[in-house]
């Protein structure tokens, strides 16, 4: 999370972990990204993250929804949601679209997690273009 962009900023409802740890791994056997459903083969790199927040959870990310998380979440723990919140901030609460396009934001994604983000932008665009 160090350089975010700091897009998406936690609301004062957000429900922090009592206690939380997260960090990359090598997949030793097939998991499910919790964000998009993608299978995470064995030998892919992805994010492990477990915390306790009424009970104890654990999540596995892929590399692509990590690299979301990771640009436009800051001081956050958003799981299963990103596409969601990206959607609630920018489409429908009226937010600047263009601020999913800050340089030091798309640096950080990943080729695919690229494509997700302009493909929200564009849908955007051309809805306002209606």
């Amino acid at each position: 999370m160090d350089n975010c962009a700091c897009v998406i900023v936690p609301e004062d409802s957000f429900d922090y972990p009592e206690i939380y740890r997260r960090h990359d791994r090598i997949a030793r056997k097939s998991h499910r990204c919790c964000e998009c459903g993608r299978q995470i083969a064995p030998g892919e790199r992805y994010n492990y993250a477990w915390g306790v927040w009424e009970k104890s959870r654990e999540y596995h990310r892929c590399a692509d929804c990590q690299s979301i998380a990771d640009a436009y979440f800051c001081d956050t723990v958003p799981f299963m949601g990103l596409d969601e919140e990206l959607m609630n901030t920018f489409v429908y609460s009226g937010e600047d679209i263009n601020l999913l396009l800050k340089e030091s934001s798309i640096q950080k994604l990943t080729k695919a997690a690229r494509e997700r983000i302009f493909d929200i932008v564009e849908k955007q665009w051309e809805r306002s273009e209606e």
